[in-house]
């Protein structure tokens, strides 16, 4: 972000509560008054650059200086932040602790000062966070001899080294454990969903070295870094009931209120992880409970979830609960969720992280095609396609190319289909993801999907392609690649002459009910 901008970019993500304690934490102070004065000029007037700062404002006195005055607000702002955070969260009551107890000891408070580092260092061990044990335990040391709170003797010494060795000891462990979770993440961006034999060879191999056995991870957050790992894995060479194991055991790591507070974000992935696994196993019930589950268990750990936690929960709900319906073809319960999603993009939209709202745009688009208005599902297929986050997820992004293409095929835009084609086949080899269902699709795009002229070669053809994926649907290298778009049941809607909600329904809706 050009530095410039920044401080307009983060006056306009505060939260009304964060702008009136920031007002109130300036007006504190007489020198601050000037930047007071900025900071509600630029805030009631949604100002957003420097350029519009001062078309809007002709006072010389708000002006002066300018520059040197952003600076001096962006800190002002930052201060009275982390004096607004500073209890939020186990990491930063602990990072306000050691401020104190830095505090207490200059102002020759020591009694409080070694009240305070035992409270950090009990807090660090039950959240895991070994860095303040070890930081503790360090100013612990270099204070031993100076006061009787902090006395140098034999026992002492060896009580600090005891301490230090077993904060280092978990400390390793988790760097351990944190490398082989940014190996597994490196490896899922890579490979994505594994659809070759060398691409599983490689992944099972990372997933069996020895030094990472599961004994090893003695700690929290190493538990989490090596399940999560596992649960990559699994997750990409398609064994959903290991996957669906080892997000079990992430689940039971926040096994007390203070862990889900502390790691809400994380506690809600890791239930967002258990839905989809269940999703994808076709577990549709199961999905349902573990959906409706989650914001009843967060409120018990958390009295007032803030709105990022709330949105967080809202966003998972309505992707998952639609992508259950739209994998059934329950169109009545569907559209209730589409109109609920489509009003919270139009709210939100600049909220939402990305990868969130491309998967939501994502199944809207889903919900049109199937719903026979592939000109409103373009319209989404065309927002997602442009995000980086979708061009970086090499399977999302192909099915979003595939589901384009029928969209206009769907519209009868049989001109555009051939440049079409040869778009996705670039694509395709562009990102070496040319594997068995891209070939016999791009092929039978090619060849005989243009050479359709009625309805008897158009039932032919699709029933040729049919037989083919079906086969590849039961192979394991390939099973991934039907997993965003039912091109199977979409198939059988042309080949049977009924709707594409229709097929999907008389496929999986069993499931639903």
């Amino acid at each position: 972000m050009n530095n410039n901008r920044l401080l307009y970019h983060l006056i306009g993500s505060l939260s009304k509560a964060e702008k009136r304690y920031v007002s109130r934490y300036a007006a504190f102070n007489r020198d601050k008054s000037r930047l007071l004065k900025l900071f509600n000029f630029i805030n009631e007037h949604g100002i957003t650059s420097d350029e519009d700062l001062r078309k809007s404002n002709k006072n010389a006195t708000l002006l002066r200086d300018i520059e040197v005055s952003k600076v001096h607000l962006t800190q002002l702002i930052l201060v009275s932040l982390r004096q607004y955070h500073r209890q939020e969260g186990g990491e930063r009551r602990l990072r306000g602790l050691m401020d104190d107890a830095d505090i207490l000891w200059r102002k020759s408070q020591y009694q409080a000062c070694a009240q305070t580092l035992k409270k950090v260092k009990r807090l660090a061990k039950s959240l895991g966070y070994y860095t303040y044990v070890l930081e503790a335990a360090y100013m612990e040391r270099n204070m031993m001899g100076t006061h009787p709170a902090f006395p140098l003797t034999e026992e002492t010494v060896d009580i600090a080294n005891r301490e230090e060795k077993e904060a280092l000891e978990a400390l390793q462990t988790e760097f351990k454990f944190r490398n082989l979770a940014a190996r597994s993440a490196i490896i899922h961006k890579r490979f994505g969903n594994s659809r070759s034999e060398t691409d599983f060879a490689e992944i099972t191999a990372l997933a069996a070295m020895p030094e990472y056995d599961v004994s090893e991870a003695t700690t929290l957050r190493s538990k989490r870094f090596y399940h999560h790992s596992m649960l990559t894995y699994y997750s990409s060479i398609g064994n959903l009931e290991r996957a669906v194991m080892h997000n079990r055991e992430i689940l039971e790591t926040y096994n007390a209120p203070e862990l889900i507070r502390e790691h809400a974000a994380g506690f809600i992935i890791a239930h967002n992880n258990q839905a989809l696994l269940h999703l994808r196993l076709k577990q549709y019930k199961s999905a349902l409970e573990i959906l409706e589950a989650l914001p009843l268990q967060l409120k018990s750990a958390i009295r007032r979830p803030n709105r990022e936690l709330q949105w967080r929960v809202q966003v998972a709900r309505l992707n998952y609960s639609l992508g259950i319906c739209l994998e059934c073809g329950d169109m009545h319960r569907a559209k209730p969720l589409i109109l609920e999603a489509e009003d919270f993009i139009a709210r939100f939209a600049r909220t939402i992280s990305v990868m969130r709202l491309s998967e939501m745009r994502f199944s809207i688009a889903s919900y049109y095609l199937i719903n026979n208005q592939p000109d409103k599902a373009l319209e989404y297929l065309s927002a997602v396609e442009q995000t980086d986050y979708v061009r970086q997820k090499h399977d999302l992004y192909i099915s979003v190319r595939i589901m384009q293409l029928i969209a206009h095929y769907e519209l009868g835009n049989t001109l555009l289909l051939p440049y079409l084609v040869r778009s996705l086949y670039h694509a395709v080899m562009s990102r070496e993801r040319l594997f068995r269902f891209e070939s016999v699709l791009i092929g039978f795009m090619r060849k005989d999907l243009l050479k359709i002229v009625d309805k008897r070669s158009a039932q032919r053809s699709f029933k040729k392609l049919h037989a083919t994926f079906e086969v590849l649907y039961n192979d394991p290298l390939e099973q991934h690649a039907f997993i965003n778009f039912d091109i199977l049941s979409w198939l059988d809607s042309k080949i049977r002459n009924i709707s594409f909600t229709q097929a999907i329904y008389e496929k999986h809706g069993h499931l639903l009910v």
